[in-house]
């Protein structure tokens, strides 16, 4: 192809014009699928993020909540069950009253003991350590003031409910404290998940915008490098085709459409070449571009020839008719064009030295002489 313009330094982003066609799609298209790829995995990990406190809240603090008002409505019922024992009216309701503490007591004990794994605070501890210290004293007093005798009903009524109050009442704050206490950790844990959940929102959309932004800058500006070298070439194009063969291709790429700028510009060069411009430089690209060699040889040659008929041209202005041009050193039609130009001067010298001929001998009173050639046209005249 002709030589190509002198490269300037480009920034990076201008790097992009040296990758195929091909490239710079599947670079694009690369762009967008990681940007895809790092949502999808933000997105996963938040997601993750957001199960996770779920998961915590649902099996420890949903749970502990369960479990510690289990127990309470447990130790609730146990307070009840005991005040129906002593204040029992016969034998048989003060039997089942009876069955009913033991019951209570037990399901008290279990939940308990069914409440410890759950304990993952110094909170909880200390709230549980209240209630083991509260929860005995509520059982001993009960064991202490509990007779199956139907003497003295009153009094052990009524130091039940005054002795027994104090300690109670430890022990129920100590499980509402547990109740309360996994309800507002419950509480931070949604509101910590609420926040993931509205930061990884905002970051998704921002990544969308993002991204979309980013395709829309990309594919702009791989169109700009398809489109905007490919319409300078046709107008090019279309000027050489008006015949204006003064086109300069400025296109300074690397790729396809690279490829097609030089070979626009090799048909204009070859277009400048046949109108004789032998300053049209062609460099080969190859050993095997052979179009690209002939067009070297041919412009050297119309260099050369160029040379040979100027310098037979100032030689026949400096009256140096018997120069002439070697065409022995051509070959084909311009060994052939040279020697027609050379056939020419000597058509025109042959007359012109025979007339200076005669003039010399004339000028010595030699009236004798005469034009012995056979002329046509002007030189006859």
């Amino acid at each position: 192809p002709a030589a190509r313009p002198a490269r300037i330094p480009r920034d990076p982003v201008r790097l992009l014009s040296d990758l195929t066609l091909r490239a710079k799609l599947l670079g694009a298209f690369a762009v967008v699928l990681v940007l895809l790829a790092a949502t999808g995995l933000f997105a996963t990990d938040r997601l993750a993020v957001i199960n996770a406190t779920a998961a915590r809240i649902g099996t420890e603090h949903v749970a502990a909540i369960e479990a510690a008002s289990r127990l309470s409505s447990a130790g609730q019922r146990f307070r009840l069950v005991t005040f129906e024992h002593v204040i029992a009216p016969d034998s048989a309701l003060l039997a089942a009253a009876d069955a009913d503490v033991v019951t209570t007591r037990a399901e008290v004990d279990s939940l308990r003991r069914a409440y410890a794994p759950l304990v993952d605070s110094d909170a909880e501890r200390r709230a549980i350590a209240r209630f083991d210290a509260a929860w005995p004293v509520v059982l001993t007093l009960w064991d202490s003031t509990r007779t199956p005798s139907w003497e003295h009903r009153d009094s052990l009524t009524a130091q039940l409910m005054v002795r027994s109050r104090a300690p109670f009442v430890v022990a129920r704050d100590a499980i509402d404290s547990l109740v309360g206490y996994n309800r507002a950790q419950g509480a931070l844990a949604a509101a910590g998940a609420a926040r993931d959940y509205r930061t990884a929102r905002a970051v998704l959309l921002a990544a969308i915008v993002l991204g979309v932004a980013l395709g829309l800058v990309v594919a702009l500006r791989v169109a700009a490098m398809i489109a905007t070298p490919v319409r300078r070439m046709a107008d090019v194009a279309r000027r050489l085709a008006a015949g204006d063969l003064e086109q300069e291709v400025v296109v300074d790429a690397r790729d396809e459409v690279g490829e097609l700028a030089d070979a626009l510009r090799t048909v204009i060069a070859a277009e400048r070449l046949a109108a004789g411009d032998s300053s049209v430089v062609v460099a080969p690209r190859s050993a095997a571009d052979t179009l690209g060699r002939s067009m070297e040889t041919l412009r050297t040659t119309l260099g050369r020839l160029e040379h040979a008929t100027g310098e037979m041209a100032r030689r026949a202005e400096a009256g140096d008719l018997a120069y002439r041009g070697e065409s022995e050193a051509f070959t084909g039609a311009y060994r052939t064009l040279l020697a027609q130009m050379n056939a020419t001067m000597d058509a025109v010298q042959a007359p012109i030295a025979e007339a200076s001929t005669v003039l010399a001998a004339l000028a010595a009173r030699d009236l004798t002489a005469r034009m012995a050639g056979r002329y046509a046209g002007g030189f006859a005249e």
